[in-house]
């Protein structure tokens, strides 16, 4: 499956606020197509630990490198599963897991 990883364009490395998603995708940026099995692999993948994550095979890049790690009130969004409303599934990165909006 392809998720889509969206960055806070001005990170705050903490959960938004039910306004500002409400406004999404303003405010973030596509920054990444991920193709991988499930969804904590995103966050994985989009994360640089051994070595940076913008080589990781299963990443397409949508923006020139250089890019930050994934983190805290950036936004997963799984185009092909159903989410709220019927729309496709998005989720905040938050403290703790993730939160569907």
């Amino acid at each position: 499956m392809t998720f889509q990883v969206w960055h806070r364009r001005l990170p705050t490395f903490m959960e938004s606020r039910p306004e500002e998603l409400v406004a999404f995708p303003q405010g973030w940026q596509h920054v990444a197509d991920v193709d991988v099995d499930a969804l904590n692999q995103v966050f994985e993948r989009t994360n640089s630990i051994d070595a940076l994550w913008t080589d990781n095979l299963e990443v397409t890049l949508r923006v020139a490198p250089p890019l930050r790690s994934t983190s805290v009130g950036d936004v997963i969004v799984a185009p092909n599963a159903v989410g709220l409303n019927g729309q496709p599934a998005r989720l905040e990165i938050a403290m703790l897991g993730y939160k569907e909006f």
